[in-house]
């Protein structure tokens, strides 16, 4: 409740909604599920085929073929990087992008066996909060 204000601009609520959307991802702890991967927008339509076949790979379904991401263009990229958000919101917003962007890595370094266990801390295997 601290950033909402019914007075705020629409990109502002819109940021927020971003953020309370995928903040729940940390919520429900699921950075340290093995059922749960992260989908980076920019990384789909940057590289639709190799990121569809990580996706299909990773539900253990076999891929249809690159014909499955003709619809996907990077021209959508950093579209909307010019939209006023206030810096409070901006702030709030990258943080919680830089921490998705290091699961993400995570996972990916993990899906190649370069490390075993993922945001584990101290006794007993608790994940991090």
């Amino acid at each position: 409740t601290r950033y909402f204000d019914p007075a705020r601009s629409l990109p502002d609520l819109k940021a927020l909604s971003w953020y309370v959307r995928n903040s729940l991802y940390f919520q429900f702890n699921l950075a340290t599920s093995r059922r749960v991967t992260l989908c980076k927008y920019e990384n789909m339509v940057a590289t639709p085929v190799a990121e569809m076949q990580r996706l299909y790979e990773f539900l253990e379904a076999s891929f249809p073929g690159p014909k499955i991401c003709d619809h996907m263009h990077q021209s959508s990229i950093q579209k909307g990087r010019d939209v006023p958000v206030s810096r409070d919101i901006q702030s709030l917003c990258d943080g919680l992008l830089g921490q998705l962007d290091e699961v993400r890595e995570n996972q990916s370094l993990r899906d190649r066996g370069v490390v075993e266990h993922v945001f584990r801390c101290g006794g007993e295997g608790q994940p991090c909060h």
